[in-house]
């Protein structure tokens, strides 16, 4: 799992986006998205989880691509809610590298991984989630994002995003 590789184009594009959204910079972050489509460089499992509707569980059968009910690319990748996928896109899940190296070592004492792992996948996604003071529902779809990653199939990536949207 890596960090998409920018272009000094596309570096000095992304320096001026405010990913926190308060000061959403539409056409920086269209030039970006375009460029970086372009370039054929986000990773397969990035756009997938934008485009197929196995992958957005709340979709109702429908991807988060589909959902945005509008027929012009373009538009998409102008909208402010489209920045976090742009940011997705370019930085994988938003958790901490000594996090997920934790859960890839996980993944390489398990493989192949069985379903008498989930219990071990499921604590050590709690336990990360919970010292990381976020609300549960926002760490809940980042794990479900590296799960898919780092190669865990898509059931267990979602009883592991249970585990930890249902966290106390």
């Amino acid at each position: 799992m890596r960090n998409v590789d920018l272009t000094s184009d596309e570096k000095i594009l992304f320096d001026q986006i405010d990913f926190t959204g308060r000061d959403y910079c539409a056409e920086q972050a269209h030039k970006l998205a375009k460029s970086l489509i372009e370039r054929n460089v986000i990773p397969k499992i990035r756009l997938e989880y934008f485009t197929e509707p196995q992958y957005n569980i709340q979709g109702r059968g429908k991807s988060r691509l589909q959902n945005w009910k509008r027929e012009n690319l373009d538009e998409i990748l102008k909208h402010p809610h489209f920045i976090k996928y742009l940011q997705y896109f370019i930085n994988g899940p938003k958790i901490s590298p000594e996090h997920i190296y934790e859960f890839e070592e996980l993944v390489k004492k398990s493989d192949p991984i069985t379903s008498g792992d989930t219990i071990d996948f499921c604590s050590l996604a709690k336990k990360q989630a919970k010292s990381s003071g976020k609300k549960a529902k926002d760490e809940a779809e980042e794990y479900y994002k590296l799960c898919l990653e780092i190669g865990i199939d898509e059931e267990t990536a979602r009883v592991i995003r249970s585990a930890v949207m249902n966290m106390k």
